[in-house]
């Protein structure tokens, strides 16, 4: 499988996410390069990151180009990186970074600015903070000039009888949804920007 983008991984400051799983993954399919990011301040930068990237073994027939750039969501036009960016990335993935509600307007923001047109933001986020948490999320990236292209529910734990995953519709609220059962869920989700 050949994948033929930019990739902007990890804009995430969950402490699993700052490992930048999804970097390495991408980098293994053949993405032609990929920015790890994550806050300024993340000890990721000084452990997790580099490590994994050591570690993980990345043919060297792979020309994908790995760099790691500390970044503060909202920070754009007085970063230098993210001037020189602008408009730069195809696919951004955005994995369980939603948890600060007084965060989701710089994180769509800092979406919105390095996504580059036709671009795509992938989505998945865990429950384990809460469904309303996520699901403000959601409302803010509309309101500031992303569509929803896809979205759903996926069972971390069940499989179909075929072994495939299990899928529901999403639900911005669930009736009577408790956190042992909401935390087996989580939502997938991709996004595009708005002309």
């Amino acid at each position: 499988m050949s994948l033929q983008y930019r990739f902007e991984i990890d804009i995430c400051t969950n402490k699993d996410a700052g490992a930048g799983l999804p970097s390495l993954v991408s980098a293994l399919a053949h993405a032609s390069s990929v920015t790890i990011t994550d806050h300024p301040s993340s000890p990721a930068f000084g452990g997790a990151i580099p490590f994994n990237i050591s570690t993980v073994n990345i043919p060297a027939t792979n020309p994908c180009e790995i760099t790691i750039q500390p970044h503060e969501w909202g920070t754009l036009t007085t970063d230098p990186w993210a001037v020189a960016n602008k408009a730069t990335y195809t696919r951004i993935i955005a994995a369980d970074c939603f948890w600060m509600r007084s965060q989701h307007e710089n994180l769509v923001r800092t979406m919105r600015w390095f996504l580059a047109p036709g671009g795509k933001v992938w989505v998945v986020a865990g429950f384990h903070t809460g469904r309303a948490i996520v699901t403000g999320f959601f409302e803010t990236a509309l309101e500031n000039g992303f569509g929803i292209e896809s979205i759903y529910e996926r069972d971390l734990n069940g499989q179909s009888e075929d072994g495939g995953e299990v899928r529901r519709e999403w639900m911005p609220e669930r009736e009577g949804e408790g956190p042992e059962n909401r935390k087996r869920w989580c939502v997938v989700a991709v996004l595009t920007a708005s002309t």
